[in-house]
């Protein structure tokens, strides 16, 4: 009935996430001969669109892409089904009831979380024709935008950290799952057993910890040759320990793109335009993530100049090679043309919020009020930029929640607060000010003093930013 040969399998040194990712699903695709339909659930298709195009399993024989609540009624016995999914009640009925009337040739089942022995019994109860050839588990059940980064996509974890384990409800508790899953699957992808170290006076991190730790061990007695021990640390840590980080503007060009558009699932809107930023299939963007700002600009330039000299190249025909010549390197200045005019258009969109956000301005003095001690000359330079109208609301509640906690329970805290309320923002920012404050005030952090994070040489190298500019 089935192949239940072991996933986890050595591969080739690769760089990270997105390269374990795509290796996970290339492999798989290469493995399995003739046509192939893939069937997914939402949630792993959002997974794999990350890093994976629909003309790349074209190339690999896959014609049809199906969502599994949407079966296909159309009798296909000459096509492979790969299925792609979580063990969720609904995934699992539904496969149950294409084992028991199947419309493809065989079946290859690949799931995401865990397999137990009933759901296995269940399949070769269904399984009448002798159809399904592999059940496994894979561990890419994780959003990896790129190689060194991958998260859970919980955009509401922050209830965990505010609420007591006593309060925590089932919404709570399936988040904290997701978290949980996201974690032992970057671990296994990157084939590691960690040491894992948490916050003690941490409800969230400890539970994560404890259980993140008792599967990885329970993984590593199932396959004891597939993974290195104690080479790695795993630390799980809270946002009230660093509530600096996020407040300050960051100028790298991932960070700028994130925090200016808003990028999500790789994609991002702009001017009623969708760009995609795939880190395979465009270069640009992989070679300057981390960029900054001017070293951005100055790249921009650089790959615009190429593309400039290559059309002109274009232009000089003198005989039949040089026609062929073109003919054969078309595609491909058709799409370094494509990827240099997405970041043209990007960098440019970013160009003018920064400068009519005053971005340059007020950044210099996010990383002063990290990074130095200075109260009088920082509270007078904020309470200035509250009086302007040209700085936005959301950047002058940036600032106070800056001040308010590094000099917490200071008077001038308190008046730069108080100066901040009598302009009227809107009382979201009010409610978020107040939590600020509570949630991730000296009292529940174990650092007591903010700033000895960003060193001096840290500052240094913003200001050698600035000065590129």
């Amino acid at each position: 009935m089935m192949n239940s040969e072991n996933i986890l399998k050595k591969e080739n040194k690769i760089k990270g996430f997105v390269d374990i990712q795509r290796n996970y699903i290339i492999n798989i695709l290469k493995s399995i001969e003739g046509l192939k339909c893939l069937i997914l659930d939402n949630q792993v298709a959002s997974f794999i669109s990350l890093n994976f195009l629909q003309s790349e399993g074209f190339e690999l024989e896959v014609f049809l892409f199906e969502d599994i609540k949407n079966p296909n009624s159309e009798k296909l016995s000459y096509v492979s089904a790969i299925y792609f999914i979580n063990t969720s009640k609904e995934n699992l009925e539904l496969l149950f009831d294409q084992l028991k009337k199947p419309s493809f040739k065989e079946y290859h089942l690949f799931f995401l979380s865990d397999i137990s022995d009933d759901i296995i019994r269940k399949i070769a109860e269904c399984d009448i024709f002798d159809l399904v050839k592999n059940i496994r588990r894979v561990y890419f059940n994780y959003y990896a935008p790129n190689n060194e980064f991958a998260h859970s996509n919980q955009t509401n974890s922050g209830q965990l950290v505010s609420k007591k384990l006593s309060q925590w409800e089932s919404n709570d508790l399936n988040q904290l799952q997701i978290i949980e899953e996201t974690i032992i699957s970057s671990m296994c992808s990157l084939r590691q057993i960690p040491v894992i170290r948490y916050l003690q006076n941490s409800d969230i991190s400890l539970q994560i910890g404890d259980r993140v730790s008792s599967k990885l061990k329970n993984i590593g007695i199932s396959y004891p040759t597939d993974f290195e021990r104690g080479k790695s640390l795993l630390l799980i840590m809270e946002r009230r320990e660093d509530p600096i980080t996020p407040l300050l503007f960051h100028w790298s060009y991932q960070s700028m793109l994130h925090e200016i558009f808003g990028i999500n699932a790789n994609k991002i809107t702009h001017d009623g335009k969708e760009y995609n930023l795939n880190l395979s299939h465009d270069a640009f963007y992989e070679n300057n993530l981390y960029s900054n700002y001017g070293d951005l600009i100055n790249a921009l330039r650089s790959k615009l100049e190429s593309v400039s000299e290559k059309r002109q190249q274009n232009k000089d025909i003198q005989s039949f090679e040089d026609m062929q010549r073109i003919l054969a390197n078309m595609p491909e200045f058709k799409k370094d043309t494509s990827i240099t005019s997405k970041h043209l258009s990007l960098a440019d969109g970013l160009t003018k919020v920064i400068n009519k956000r005053k971005l340059m301005e007020l950044s210099k003095i996010e990383q002063d009020v990290a990074s130095k001690e200075s109260k009088k000359d920082q509270f007078t330079t904020i309470d200035e930029i509250l009086t302007r109208k040209d700085v936005d609301m959301f950047d002058k509640f940036r600032l106070t929640c800056l001040f308010c906690l590094k000099y917490e329970s200071s008077d001038l805290s308190y008046e730069l607060e108080k100066h901040f309320r009598e302009l009227k923002p809107s009382m979201e920012y009010i409610d978020k000010l107040e939590k600020l404050i509570q949630k991730c005030g000296r009292s529940s952090r174990s650092q007591k003093q903010i700033g000895g994070y960003l060193t001096d040489k840290v500052f240094q190298i913003y200001n050698d930013m600035f000065n590129v500019i």
